[in-house]
């Protein structure tokens, strides 16, 4: 059994130390334990040092024994959100995490200049059936579109003044899996729909649509480019095999939730949400880039809004009992991620983050007060 502890605000790092101290001491009793340490923080070394040492000193002082062999472990975290630095302890016993601890401290404001960038936001959609994935499309007369995948179908409606009208609907099934998660891609009359363990293929003028069982490679797009191909595993809940870049390069990286481009067109970067919380940046050959950035959600998007002359990434900020959940547009370089927006706040989780256009995302949000599920469409506006 793992048990989670997020501790109350500290005002120092020592503080901070002291209290997550406290309680590994308790999780550990008497039991020795090695000690490991890494800084996912933007963080000076010297002052990661001094954090790293505090929490030694404080652990001693409660009596643990570290030592270079034991049947437990501790794994300490220094990283960071928008307002404080994150100091998180786990207690591992062989392969069993028993004991997850957080303590914090408010990062001190730096004088930065206004966002450059604004993500505004259109309600398009609510409803109690959870939605996977959506698309807005115009026909070939002109008619607005909405295409909306569902856990067990593709549902179409045309725009009818200010409402929805409903216009044809298309049963999928699929494999089951953990967090189900879907992808819809729409060309005027035609469109697909990607669930784990199955692909489809429709077509409006008739209504059809076909689908095949099998792992199939789902297409990533950054912005309005194809990015490449990834398998999503029947059964699961994120990208598990080798990426198939547009070029034809393959590359094996760890499983990943969401992945988006970043960089510049002459120095791409490639970020990836991976399963184990990290996000990672990888250059064009796939080495590692920089240090994992910290504090998004599982949820990312490559944007290619012409702003500042390179690309965007949104991505979530899961809420607490401190912040809201949000969205945020970041530009990531060689040196790691810089805040190119102000958070974009949301009543609950979101769901699902896909790019749908070069400045534009389609983002689902579920109100946990309701239970409902809500489809925006955000995009990119540049700053002056």
């Amino acid at each position: 059994m793992c048990l989670l502890a997020w501790r109350a605000v500290a005002q120092t790092p020592e503080v901070a130390a002291r209290e997550l101290a406290h309680g590994v001491a308790a999780a550990l009793g008497r039991e020795p334990a090695v000690f490991s340490f890494r800084n996912l923080s933007s963080l000076p070394l010297v002052r990661t040092g001094e954090v790293r040492a505090a929490l030694e000193n404080e652990l001693r002082a409660r009596g643990v024994r570290m030592e270079e062999s034991a049947a437990a472990e501790i794994r300490a975290t220094l990283s960071e959100n928008l307002r404080y630095w994150l100091l998180i302890a786990e207690v591992w016993r062989g392969e069993s995490r028993s004991t997850v601890l957080m303590s914090h401290w408010p990062r001190t404001p730096a004088s930065a200049p206004p966002p450059a960038l604004e993500i505004e936001r259109r309600l398009v959609l609510e409803q109690d059936e959870p939605i996977l994935d959506f698309a807005l499309s115009d026909d070939a007369a002109g008619e607005q579109r909405l295409f909306v995948l569902e856990p067990e179908r593709v549902v179409v409606y045309r725009r009818a003044g200010a409402e929805w009208e409903h216009r044809a609907e298309f049963p999928v099934a699929h494999a089951a899996a953990r967090d189900l998660r879907g992808r819809l891609a729409v060309q005027t009359h035609r469109f697909q729909a990607y669930l784990p363990g199955v692909a489809c293929r429709g077509v409006m003028d008739p209504p059809a649509l076909e689908c095949s069982r099998g792992d199939a490679l789902w297409p990533m797009v950054s912005g309005a480019s194809l990015a490449g191909h990834a398998p999503f595993r029947a059964g699961r809940n994120a990208f598990e095999g080798p990426l198939i870049t547009a070029g034809g390069m393959k590359a094996t990286l760890p499983a990943f939730f969401s992945l988006a481009l970043a960089g510049t067109a002459a120095e791409p970067l490639w970020v990836v949400s991976a399963v184990d919380g990290r996000t990672l940046t990888f250059d064009a050959g796939f080495v590692p880039a920089a240090s994992p950035v910290a504090g998004w959600g599982s949820e990312i998007a490559g944007l290619e809004a012409r702003c500042n002359g390179g690309r965007q990434v949104l991505a979530t900020r899961p809420g607490d009992a401190h912040e809201p959940d949000a969205v945020q547009a970041w530009e990531v370089g060689p040196a790691g991620a810089v805040p190119a927006s102000a958070p974009l706040e949301f009543p609950g989780p979101v769901t699902a983050l896909w790019p749908s256009g070069a400045a534009s995302a389609a983002a689902v949000v579920r109100d946990p007060a309701t239970g409902r599920y809500a489809a925006y469409h955000l995009a990119i506006r540049c700053g002056s």
